[in-house]
């Protein structure tokens, strides 16, 4: 199969695949399907994965409202301590998630079932470069903030500001603890509406339908199939190739994790791309130099440099590199386990992903060519990894 109708059955034939989601599953035993026609015996690593990206967002600004309630209602000393102890709790909780780190919240949050459908390729010699390529197969809800590019911006300034509100909250009632000051109650009045509005945006976004999800990401899950293709009939000679549709990225990259925390010793020096976006309209194929979420992982030297010199040798391409921030890839978790990391994707002029995280992410507004090219950089930068002496 073409790698454009992989696209389609992902974003038309399947539809949208919200994580955990029957949907999800359908489109990880498409993958499966393709894998064995290809001679290949796939593995299905299964693995349990928060069902919402929303709910730790919404615990932790409703954790403040509540506090702030408390607060403002009462001079207990007790009581003071313990909205003190729940905030710190809660802004420790939400960095560790920010991190892609178990935390408070994981624990009590609702769970479901997913799956990873992991397709290995050995080499025709013995086995020097392991490389894993990964392109998720679920789709993200699209919330009123993912809407316009507008709202989109707004939500990414109020998230940081809501995050200092936090720490000025656990301030002002750590403080109140040892002296109760009548200006605190009327200031810490303003920090807490910003947490008050995040929470209102993240518990309207899972009351919204999934996302067809044809950009993001059923281009990357699709190079991911169409490279499998490519690679059994153009065998590599000393490189080890892992085809990876994850699950879960949407809600934290937990397919991801679940892959580089089960095989951490087995992909020990690995090269990790992950493809995650790659189609916008009217965009050209882009390599990330590094990504910012709440920490930056930066791109692995030794790639950008390869991708750099096939990006030289191969005009056409018209590949541009980019830095990304306000969000995560699959990348950050390459990052996390200290493997060599780059990550694909597309923006359009504007600096925007294309119909990002919205019911408008449709097969007609996926740039085929785009897609086409993106594939053809990470199968060259593959052979070159392949190639080395």
């Amino acid at each position: 199969m073409s790698l454009k109708e992989h696209l389609t059955y992902f974003s038309e034939k399947i539809g949208p695949r919200g994580s955990t989601t029957e949907k999800e599953k359908e489109a990880a035993e498409y993958s499966k399907r393709i894998f064995e026609t290809l001679g290949c015996k796939p593995v299905i690593q299964k693995f349990k994965s928060a069902v919402s990206a929303w709910y730790p967002y919404a615990v932790f600004s409703f954790s403040f409202v509540l506090s702030e309630t408390i607060y403002l209602a009462t001079e207990n000393k007790t009581l003071l301590i313990l909205i003190s102890v729940l905030s710190l709790m809660s802004i420790i909780s939400i960095i560790m998630e920010l991190s892609f780190r178990n935390n408070l919240f994981r624990t009590f949050l609702p769970k479901g079932e997913s799956q990873n459908i992991i397709c290995k390729i050995k080499p025709n010699g013995e086995i020097r470069n392991k490389v894993v390529v990964l392109g998720h197969i679920d789709t993200h809800r699209s919330p009123f903030i993912f809407s316009t590019a507008g709202r989109t911006k707004f939500f990414q300034k109020l998230v940081p500001l809501g995050f200092s509100s936090s720490l000025l909250l656990l301030i002002i009632y750590t403080l109140s603890i040892f002296k109760q000051i009548i200006f605190f109650k009327w200031f810490s009045l303003i920090p807490s509406l910003f947490l008050l509005l995040i929470f209102i945006l993240t518990i309207q976004a899972d009351f919204t339908e999934y996302s067809p999800g044809a950009n993001d990401n059923a281009t990357g899950a699709s190079i991911i199939l169409s490279l499998a293709q490519k690679i059994r009939e153009n065998p590599l000679n000393q490189t080890e190739v892992w085809l990876v549709n994850s699950g879960c990225e949407e809600v934290g990259c937990y397919g991801a994790d679940a892959l580089a925390k089960e095989y951490q010793e087995e992909l020990k020096d690995c090269y990790w791309i992950a493809v995650d976006g790659v189609g916008t309209l009217d965009s050209n194929p882009t390599y990330i130099t590094q990504e910012t979420f709440l920490f930056t992982t930066k791109s692995d030297k030794e790639l950008l440099k390869k991708i750099k010199e096939i990006s030289e040798k191969n005009p056409e391409l018209e590949l541009k590199e980019a830095s990304f921030r306000g969000a995560y890839t699959e990348g950050a978790i390459g990052g996390k386990y200290g493997f060599k990391v780059l990550t694909f994707m597309s923006f359009a002029k504007t600096g925007e992903l294309g119909e990002w995280h919205r019911p408008t992410d449709t097969l007609d507004r996926v740039d085929i060519k785009t897609v086409e090219k993106t594939e053809k950089a990470v199968f060259e930068l593959i052979k070159s990894i392949d190639n080395e002496e």
